[in-house]
């Protein structure tokens, strides 16, 4: 059977700043350089793109830097140093002055100038859409090989775009009306055009199903046109019209951070024929990661084990307790003696009254880490003690795990740097055991633990209900699996069992119709 290439287009859309005409600028300033104006186009469009499909980086705030690969752009041309430098010269984007090689791809960002508005254009330069074209299919069909029992359930998402386009018409109007009687700010207007566009883009690639489709090769996951789909559109999406239901894994960083204080994680073998994961499994770069940090981090569980008295009971290697013995029952509160068979799979003893592991163990299975932390932490951003939504402590307890230990915060979030703090004193050994994990390069625990993440939704989860219920479409959004309502007790089964497996700790799992959002 001969396979049909697929066609290529004969034009991509793009986005470009509506104040920025390209080609009178170059008639007013002739570059020294044979300069493509459809390159330069396609630099801008990845430089406003790029944050709508990272999270990471849309994290960074309303105009972040963007990491943009050397190699991608040479083989789309050779003199793209030449180009992005001509638009640093004319002030059209900025170079992140903080660049050091070796660490990570170069970064860019649109100067003030260029952040407002924004205008669709195209790219008609065949031989540049054929490069752009190959790449992104390079990606799907790296996907498609690795896991073609999710990939090939992509075709089915649809998008309601008239019902999302009035929502996000409507969106607009509201949040750029006064409030109270005054105009908003030029920044908040600033951030809600951009996220209109965003709203707009999204439907566009969804409903025209360009997308971008990809697996990390650092932390091994799998990005979809869900994976960062913004949640106000999610009541829009449907599979073939069906509506869709998620099954989310509760608190899941902190979760998985769990298997850290195993031993036998670190171990490249098999622990008493249980399916608990190590880092055998793990991919290359992590693999390496924790190849460097290895004794390191298990002298510490030794001395922290010393220090606390502690012993191992059964096959179980998390750190445990012999003061007083409380078994730790997945919903918070409730406390009792374990039967010999929850001993051996993997119950946990734990004085948490005293130990500060212990309490962060007891919440995070119970999955209300975030609502324990919010009686923990307060705001003070406006010289003001206040208490902090949900939404933001997930962001310190993040900023805690993840983030450099010399971090210190701006000015306009510096609750995250005082509440990374108080995270520190109330859970000081757990929050050593990540300093330790990162304190060659901080990247290394959140890429360990997507990696770990990638390996029990991907490789384990989805892969089980794909052999068992081959005709169940199934979707992954990173920590969760998405189906059509009616399947989501087939899925929400064999993830409580798999998870459960990897981790040797119950999860807790929240079951979400997106209809309802």
């Amino acid at each position: 059977m001969v396979k049909v290439r697929q066609p290529y287009p004969d034009k991509l859309p793009v986005r470009i700043p509506d104040n920025l005409d390209l080609n009178r600028l170059i008639a007013q300033s002739p570059p020294d350089f044979k300069c493509n104006v459809e390159f330069l186009k396609y630099i801008i469009h990845q430089i406003w793109e790029r944050p709508i499909w990272d999270r990471k980086t849309a994290s960074q705030g309303s105009n972040p830097y963007v990491n943009l690969n050397a190699d991608i752009l040479q083989k789309m041309n050779r003199k793209y140093n030449l180009h992005m430098k001509y638009l640093e010269h004319h002030h059209v984007i900025k170079i992140n002055p903080s660049y050091r090689t070796g660490e990570h791809s170069m970064s860019y960002r649109l100067t003030q100038r260029y952040r407002h508005g924004i205008r669709v254009d195209e790219i008609t330069d065949r031989k540049l859409i054929r490069k752009i074209e190959d790449s992104r299919r390079g990606y799907e069909l790296s996907a498609k090989q690795q896991y073609p029992y999710i990939v090939k359930w992509l075709d089915g998402i649809q998008i309601d775009v008239k019902a999302a386009t009035k929502y996000i018409k409507e969106w607009k109007k509201r949040n750029l009306s006064p409030r109270d009687g005054r105009p908003i700010s030029e920044k908040r207007r600033e951030k809600i055009e951009r996220k209109y566009h965003v709203y707009e883009y999204m439907i566009e690639r969804i409903a025209d199903k360009q997308w971008p489709v990809k697996v990390d090769e650092k932390a091994g996951r799998l990005h979809t046109p869900l994976t960062n789909c913004l949640k106000a559109l999610r009541k829009f999406i449907s599979y073939r019209g069906e509506k869709i239901t998620a099954v989310d894994l509760s608190c899941s960083q902190p979760y998985l951070s769990l298997l850290l204080f195993r031993k036998n994680f670190y171990m490249n073998k098999t622990v008493n024929n249980h399916q608990l994961l190590n880092v055998q499994e793990l991919n290359k770069v992590n693999r390496e990661n924790m190849e460097v940090r290895k004794d390191r981090v298990l002298k510490y569980l030794d001395e922290y084990i010393s220090r606390t008295k502690t012993r191992r009971i059964h096959s179980n290697n998390y750190i445990t307790n012999t003061h007083t013995y409380q078994f730790i029952h997945p919903m918070p509160g409730k406390r009792r003696q374990p039967s010999d068979k929850e001993k051996v799979n993997g119950g946990v003893y734990l004085k948490f009254d005293t130990e500060d592991y212990g309490v962060f163990q007891r919440e995070v299975e119970g999955g209300t880490l975030y609502e324990y932390m919010q009686n923990q932490l307060t705001d003070t951003t406006d010289g003001v003690n206040k208490p902090l939504d949900r939404n933001k402590v997930k962001r310190v307890v993040l900023t805690a795990m993840y983030a450099s230990d010399a971090m210190t915060g701006d000015r306009h979030e510096s609750y995250l740097y005082a509440n990374k703090q108080r995270f520190k004193e109330l859970f000081p050994s757990v929050y050593e055991l990540f300093r330790i994990i990162k304190e060659e390069k901080h990247s290394t625990l959140a890429l360990l633990l997507q990696n770990v993440e990638s390996i029990i939704f991907l490789k384990r989860v989805a892969k089980r209900i794909a052999k068992e219920h081959p005709t169940i479409p199934i979707i992954t959004i990173h920590d969760s699996i998405c189906t059509t309502v009616g399947n989501e007790h087939f899925v929400e089964k064999i993830m409580m069992e798999e998870i459960e497996k990897a981790t040797g700790v119950k999860p807790n799992l929240k079951v979400e119709a997106w209809a309802s959002e």
